[in-house]
């Protein structure tokens, strides 16, 4: 039961820019004994323990993404303002977080992750990312790496990658053409995408470390909510006040319990 609880919380963190399913899955924790489970699985170690944590905590996770992205949808297309105002205010508490981690601070490297967000926003060259298969599996790699990485958030950078309205709605609507290659892509992103993040956080852990925040503080520019439709100033800003005090209060309890 256990698994399970955690896995529910881990699917509704992953559905919320800003908000890690890593740093819950150590807040519950359930981190170590899933990050285990699931590396011995895909060495063909198919071991009971491993079989019911990995099953009861994923059977957990998709409770919470099916349940939840429907009401992520109605909210985006009925309360984009409120809706990005609090994304705004969790991907902004979620800064911290991403800034401790520095082992040195390096403003160039820092641009160059801003510059990568945010470019088509100021020159006027928005891609519009199609959501073919393949897109969809790189957008499912992608977003794994980050879900087991705490501290990561894997809707930030669907969102990032212009996928994350698209993505919430083929799960509202179980739209197996979109979920299928969505599907793939996570798995394998869980074992490729890690083992890169990884090795580069290793091998070169101040560019990695700062590329990371320039990402992080270039989408809070996509994000950003005002202008999106007539709304209250104070409104706004009482929303991102509560989504950055939520992603900091998660953030403060996984280092608490897991040293994060």
């Amino acid at each position: 039961m256990r698994y399970l609880i955690s896995g529910v919380l881990i699917g509704f963190a992953n559905l919320v820019p800003g908000v890690s399913g890593g740093t819950v899955a150590v807040l519950t924790g359930v981190y170590r004994d899933l990050i285990i489970s699931i590396s011995s699985l895909f060495r063909m170690d198919w071991n009971k323990r491993a079989l019911k944590i990995v099953g009861l905590t994923v059977v957990g996770a998709l409770l919470a993404i099916g349940s939840g992205a429907m009401g992520l949808k109605r909210s985006l297309e009925y309360h984009t303002f409120a809706t990005y105002a609090v994304f705004f205010g969790l991907v902004l508490g979620s800064l911290p977080s991403v800034l401790r981690k520095l082992e040195r601070f390096h403003l160039w490297f820092v641009l160059l992750g801003i510059a990568v967000v945010s470019w088509p926003k100021f020159t006027g060259n928005a891609v519009e990312l199609p959501s073919s298969p393949l897109m969809l599996i790189v957008g499912g790699l992608v977003a794994a790496g980050a879900m087991v990485l705490p501290g990561l958030s894997g809707s930030l950078l669907l969102l990032i990658m212009g996928l994350y309205e698209r993505v919430i709605d083929a799960i509202s609507a179980m739209d197996m053409s979109r979920l299928l290659p969505l599907g793939i892509g996570v798995i394998v992103g869980i074992v490729l995408f890690v083992k890169i993040v990884e090795y580069l956080m290793k091998s070169h852990p101040v560019f990695t470390g700062n590329f990371i925040v320039g990402l992080v503080v270039g989408s809070l520019l996509i994000i950003w909510p005002f202008g999106l439709e007539k709304a209250s100033v104070g409104m706004g800003m009482f929303l991102i006040i509560v989504g950055a005090g939520v992603a900091m209060f998660v953030d403060f309890a996984g280092r608490r319990v897991g040293n994060v």
